[in-house]
């Protein structure tokens, strides 16, 4: 079987502040959410946004480094893969998530005070 390529890259503002967990065995992971936003013209030709909010995971190195760097309404560029996982909620049924593995990461703009 040939290899194959997983790959995305995302230029948008984080929305939550980034939660940063360490763990006892010494890694450590980022989380937050990447909002993206694209126009288009509707049927009666009037401009309209629609925004996509993304789901963002960085490890270990990276999570450190951005962790000091990025922060909410911050413009990112984010590039890394499309990770699939799925949980049992409390109610006993299985849920599907999409998440973003950010393998690389640049701060394009921060956020004007």
């Amino acid at each position: 079987m040939e290899n194959t390529v997983n790959k995305v890259e995302l230029q948008g503002y984080v929305g939550i502040s980034p939660e940063h967990i360490n763990f006892k065995n010494g890694n450590s992971i980022l989380k937050f959410s990447l909002a993206t936003n694209e126009s288009y013209k509707d049927k009666n030709g009037e401009w309209q946004k629609q925004t996509t909010w993304h789901k963002i995971f960085m490890m270990n190195g990276n999570a450190e480094k951005a962790s000091k760097e990025i922060c909410r309404g911050n413009r990112v560029n984010i590039t890394g893969k499309i990770v699939n996982k799925s949980y049992m909620n409390k109610e006993g049924k299985k849920v599907y998530t999409t998440e973003i593995f950010a393998l690389n990461f640049a701060l394009v703009e921060k956020k004007v005070e």
